[in-house]
């Protein structure tokens, strides 16, 4: 009774990383054993029907209406009269995962298929994924940012695109923070939020909500080595997040009960209870009906300014990758072009992927900044258990 219902312990920084290493560098070690040689050579299967390709997509706030909506999924047709495009809706993602696993192991796979990052590591590994420099044309590739070319590509192959230029952002009340400018930095943010709780000390009232560890930890220099088999979490960056968040709560200038997600840091937030909150710019269109002015931010990091990419990516399946070469190319152009990324996906928050797009169009500065200081997690198979664990790390010291 007293287990059920008793609170959990609380560790120490010192603990949580300890235990998190040890668990860590087993998951590591146990992907290292398993691993085999990475395939190098991507044969295509020959095909009877060149000009026709298949695409699978769950729901997207982006691709699902370009897709779904008649009018919309003419304007490719229109300008593609000579491709066949089969488009799938394939539900939610807890239902996708199920549909893709089972077409994995028969081998009955689309061309095309929306997925999220967490399995790419995975696909890669296996060799069934092709990578987009066989496929796409010279000039789109160098038409996406360097920094998204590298978070997708593994030994100088690019595995993916983004789907969407959603990122990570620090929302801020302007109400509250006034002339104030949104915080840069770690020390930044400390003196801010200082300021604004010596302003209003009030017991409901607190600077900042919600703050993701992943970011923080990247933003301090952390880094997981895949390479090593002990020692692979980089304490020492790990300790100094979990120290700094910890000390934000203490000092009272951030929420005092943990706030797990980015979702209770926006009630917060919505409520006027928070001033600044960490959240994923597609939540942007919701804010903006809220009762006062708000402005959008990197989210400030130790060392500068730090943001994530979006989790939903675009892939190519290895089979038919040559020979659909060109009809594949021209789904990824549409799929990333104006009629689907252009100024109605910005309204939405998210970010066009292709340069020449965001120089035609009016971004806002906090929003553009993000995008381009985001990163992504390692295209490696165990990285969603990695992640798990850093999440736990961050549970069992209270946050």
């Amino acid at each position: 009774m007293t287990g059920c219902i008793g609170s959990a312990r609380v560790y120490s920084p010192e603990e949580a990383v300890k235990k998190t290493v040890e668990r860590i560098d087993r998951a590591i070690r146990e992907w290292q054993e398993a691993k085999t040689f990475q395939r190098v050579e991507f044969p295509s299967k020959p095909t009877k029907d060149p000009q026709r390709v298949a695409f699978w997509y769950y729901t997207h706030p982006l691709i699902a209406p370009a897709l779904t909506i008649p009018e919309r999924k003419q304007k490719f047709e229109t300008q593609h009269p000579d491709v066949h495009l089969d488009a799938q809706f394939i539900g939610e993602w807890f239902y996708a995962i199920q549909k893709l696993t089972v077409s994995l192991a028969a081998d009955d796979l689309p061309d095309v298929a929306l997925v999220k990052q967490e399995w790419l590591g995975a696909l890669v590994e296996s060799g069934r994924v092709a990578p987009l420099d066989m496929v796409l044309d010279e000039n789109l590739l160098k038409d996406i940012p360097e920094s998204v070319r590298t978070a997708y590509s593994v030994q100088g192959m690019m595995y993916a695109l983004p789907a969407d230029g959603f990122c990570s952002v620090l929302y801020c009340n302007r109400e509250i923070l006034k002339d104030l400018d949104p915080p840069k930095t770690w020390e930044e943010l400390r003196r801010i939020a200082d300021q604004l709780r010596r302003a209003r000390p009030e017991k409901d009232f607190h600077p900042i909500g919600y703050l993701p560890f992943m970011e923080m930890f990247w933003s301090a220099g952390g880094e997981i080595s895949f390479e090593k088999t002990s020692g692979c979490l980089d304490e020492e960056h790990a300790l100094d997040t979990l120290q700094f968040l910890l000390a934000l709560r203490t000092e009272e200038l951030m929420y005092p009960r943990p706030v797990s997600d980015e979702s209770a840091g926006l009630e917060l937030f919505a409520r006027g209870r928070v001033a600044m909150t960490a959240a994923s710019s597609r939540f942007l269109p919701q804010c903006k009906t809220l009762p006062f002015e708000i402005s959008l931010a990197p989210l400030p990091g130790k060392n500068g300014p730090i943001s994530r990419l979006s989790d939903n990516v675009l892939i190519v399946f290895s089979d038919y990758a040559e020979s659909k070469k060109r009809t594949i190319a021209s789904l990824l152009e549409f799929l990333t072009g104006p009629d689907v990324q252009g100024a109605s996906s910005l309204e939405l928050g998210a970010v066009p992927i292709r340069s020449t797009m965001r120089k035609e169009l009016n971004i806002q500065s906090g929003l553009l900044e993000a995008f381009t200081v985001a990163r992504s997690a390692p295209l490696v198979r165990p990285w969603g258990m990695v992640e798990d664990e850093l999440r736990r790390m961050a549970t069992l010291v209270g946050l």
